[in-house]
């Protein structure tokens, strides 16, 4: 399946090389692995590496609408962004909820 013309394959590894990144800043274990010392002591640069790589599909992502329309706007940007993000979140929250009322639940009898 081909993707839109504004997946770049290359940044899925940056994205990941920036999420492992905090992952592993933010473990317990990360100090007691040698090799990963480095790694947890540096981890904060992930959370930059995501912002700049977000800010740049951000504005490919602009220019690419005023470069088709003549025109931005932000609103309608921000509106297609939510359709886009909105729908895993509430599936997520909703998994959560259940799994929560449910232990609780199971945690009371």
């Amino acid at each position: 399946m081909k993707k839109s013309g504004f997946y770049i394959p290359e940044l899925d590894s940056l994205r990941f090389f920036a999420f492992l990144l905090v992952l592993v800043h933010h473990a317990d274990y990360s100090n007691l692995i040698p090799s990963w010392e480095v790694t947890a002591k540096y981890g904060w640069m992930g959370v930059d590496l995501f912002l700049c790589l977000s800010a740049f599909l951000f504005s490919r992502l602009l220019y690419a609408e005023y470069q088709a329309t003549g025109t931005v706007t932000v609103k309608n940007f921000y509106i297609r962004r939510a359709f886009r993000i909105w729908p895993l979140y509430v599936l997520f929250f909703i998994i959560a909820v259940t799994l929560t009322v449910q232990k609780r639940a199971g945690a009371t009898h």
